[in-house]
């Protein structure tokens, strides 16, 4: 097998590297002298360096060989991505497209999100303030379009002779040019923008090999605005007639896997798995007993046990003869492990419970693809063997995993449901049952399974008011279930005034309440804040239908602080956390909203609204406002923030019939406005 790479990106020094070490004859094709510096040739491994056409590319794959051709290019090189395609089906060659995977980040930075560079720039002409640039050096021509650009970017970019002679004919010089080579670690990045004294960051989505999480934290503590230039859309080759193979594409990992396969392929054209196996067993609540026969099995036939020293003493008690064992339950030092101690073929994982819930299993696979044969072995759940004690079916119960983890219970209670809750620490259980009788759920029967399957295992029952206060086992089980009938829950939105206590503090009635929700467009997990919560209506009624997320009550009131209190306590809402203080300073450290309602904003809605945008400018906004002074700031918002330029208002005016002796007349409320932008509607 030949191979061609074209990338001198990280991906393809890494596929270069492990084909030249697993003996695949191999031409990295790079287009800059400093990738190719970073390329070490050996018998193996060949280097060509420079740009080239379509036409040269289909040559140099002639000319090799090549009988396969890995795209490992920048994700954003969308131009040299569509020529190297292009020349493999012109060769009938088989093509794959290694896919720099999108990397999670915390949703908390101030964040913008752009198609292009120029879009970018399109932005920044808008802005004040200085720009650090780490787009790359083919880009930098843009920003010269900003005024006064020598003295407001700062460009990083790669130290090679062509990239800085470019920067420096195009004005970037001294201070305000960094050539270094990445990616940069958090700190350095920080450092940067500090120095720079930078108030925007421009950068690519570059996933992890670029160092983007890095980039994205670095902003966030440097208080720089984060400007993405989002990834063009995966390209999706068609399969060429009379093709053997369809082009793919591909992850890093998986490509190295292939390039395994290729090495060790037999002569008969197959490809042998891998000899070395790892089996994920899941032990079950304890007792050696309920272990099945062939987890026994499988236990005799492995070389090494590894597992917490609570699993593999229990493993222990059913073997013949003790085996080695490594203690450990992080995955990627068991998965460095178990590839550094080649000489092992087959070894066991071990789990408490089953490995199919809440278990440390999940993502094991993964880190051990290529180089073991991975299988899972069930075990009976915590949940399943104490269900089964109380005469309890798993789907009588919703299940949920509070382990390591918060998760609200009452929601779930409130729909008429049995929760069967996995706790961990001696007071979780405690502070559950607190909670319970705090809303009002004293008549909520509690069941509490402690060291199940083991000789000292202990069932109580009682009421929340019984387990306060006191400890349990560090893994407990328990059961809530309301004893009373029907559900709490409203399918719909739209609550009735007089269900809410209100004293002098205004409200959103009900009327404009509904439609405000539904201009909201809330998700069960959705993050919400409800800016001047007054009575908390909205929040309350946010609160019960995202009962997966949060809602903040921000209110700077004593009174209204109380209220909104006061009615999310007789509500049940206990997603509800409330907030004491002042918009826009109580945001800033609460989590990055999904939505925002915004019913008082004591004169300083601009403010507000820049700071929710900050947070997250994909947040979905709406706005109830009654007077035409607000109206007006909400007119100049559309008008000149381009993030409220897709606001939708309308005015609602509610006209209620009253008996009066033996007459019926109409009266109505003041009109309000209702203004929503953002998200997606």
């Amino acid at each position: 097998m030949r191979l061609v790479i074209f990338g001198g990106t990280t991906e393809g020094r890494v596929l270069a590297e492990k084909a030249a070490a697993l003996k695949i004859p191999v031409i990295v094709s790079v287009s800059t002298e400093y990738g190719a510096e970073l390329l070490k040739e050996n018998a193996f491994l060949t280097v060509h360096q420079g740009n080239l056409t379509e036409e040269e590319m289909e040559q140099l794959l002639l000319s090799w060989q090549a009988e396969l051709c890995m795209d490992a290019t920048h994700p954003y090189a969308e131009l040299v991505t569509k020529n190297v395609r292009k020349a493999c089906e012109k060769l009938a060659l088989p093509y794959f497209r290694i896919l720099r995977k999108e990397e999670a980040t915390d949703a908390g930075e101030d964040r913008v999100s752009v198609k292009s560079v120029e879009e970018a720039v399109s932005f920044l002409q808008e802005t004040e303030g200085r720009i650090f640039i780490a787009t790359g050096s083919k880009e930098l021509e843009k920003y010269t379009k900003l005024r006064n650009f020598k003295e407001r970017c700062t460009a990083r970019i790669l130290p090679s002779e062509e990239a800085i002679a470019k920067a420096v004919s195009l004005g970037f010089s001294g201070k305000h040019l960094i050539a270094m080579q990445g990616p940069f670690s958090e700190e350095l990045n920080e450092a940067m923008l500090k120095s720079a004294e930078s108030r925007y960051f421009v950068t690519k989505s570059s996933g992890k090999e670029g160092g983007f999480a890095e980039k994205c934290r670095a902003a966030r503590t440097a208080g720089a605005t984060l400007i993405v230039v989002e990834r063009p859309e995966a390209e999706c080759p068609e399969k060429k007639e009379g093709q053997d193979a369809e082009k793919q594409t591909m992850t890093l990992q998986e490509a190295c896997q292939l390039l395994e396969g290729v090495a060790f392929k037999a002569s008969d054209g197959t490809v042998p798995e891998t000899d070395r196996e790892v089996y994920l067993i899941g032990m079950g609540p304890g007792r050696a007993s309920l272990l099945s026969v062939e987890t026994r099995q499988v236990l005799e036939s492995c070389e090494v046990l590894i597992g917490s020293g609570r699993m593999l003493q229990e493993a222990h008690q059913v073997l013949a003869e003790d085996k080695p064992c490594f203690i450990s339950v992080r995955k990627e030092e068991i998965a460095a492990y178990l590839k550094e101690h080649s000489g092992i073929k087959r070894a066991a994982v071990l789990y408490s419970g089953d490995v199919g819930f809440s278990s440390g299993a999940k993502g094991m696979e993964e880190l051990l693809a290529g180089s073991f044969h991975v299988s899972r072995i069930p075990g009976i759940s915590s949940p399943v063997y104490f269900l089964s004690l109380l005469g309890l079916s798993l789907e009588e119960a919703a299940l949920v995993s509070c382990h390591g983890r918060e998760q609200e219970l009452i929601p779930l209670l409130l729909e008429g449901k049995k929760v069967c809750a996995l706790l961990g620490g001696r007071s979780q259980l405690s502070g559950l049952c607190e909670k319970l009788v705090f809303y009002g759920l004293s008549d909520v029967g509690v069941t509490a399974g402690e060291r199940l399957s083991y000789p000292e295992e202990r069932i109580r029952r009682g009421r929340p008011e019984d387990f306060i206060g006191k400890e349990t086992d560090s893994l407990t089980i328990a059961l809530l279930e309301r004893t009373e009938s029907g559900t709490d829950r409203r399918s719909l939105p739209g609550l009735p005034d007089d269900s809410f206590s209100r004293a002098k503090v205004p409200m959103t009635k009900e009327e404009i309440r509904v439609l405000s929700l539904a201009k909201l467009n809330l998700k069960r997990d959705s993050i919400v804040y409800d800016i001047g919560s007054g009575s908390g209506s909205v929040g309350i009624e946010a609160a019960l239908f995202a009962t997966e997320g949060k809602v903040y009550a921000i209110e700077k009131k004593e009174e209204a602080y109380a209220l909104t209190g006061e009615n999310a306590r007789k509500h049940r809402a206990s997603n509800l956390l409330q907030i004491r203080g002042e918009a826009p300073e109580a945001l800033q450290e609460l989590p990055s909203p999904t939505h925002a309602f915004i019913g008082g904003s004591s004169g300083r809605l601009t403010e507000i609204v820049e700071a929710v945008l900050q947070k997250n400018d994909r947040a979905r906004i709406v706005i109830n406002a009654i007077t035409l002074e607000t109206l007006e700031i909400l007119l100049k918002l559309k008008r000149e923030n381009p993030r409220c330029r897709n606001m939708e208002l309308l005015q609602v005016q509610v006209t209620r019939v009253k008996e009066r002796s033996i007459y019926h007349l109409t009266e109505s409320e003041n009109p309000v406005w209702i203004a929503a932008f953002g998200g997606e509607k």
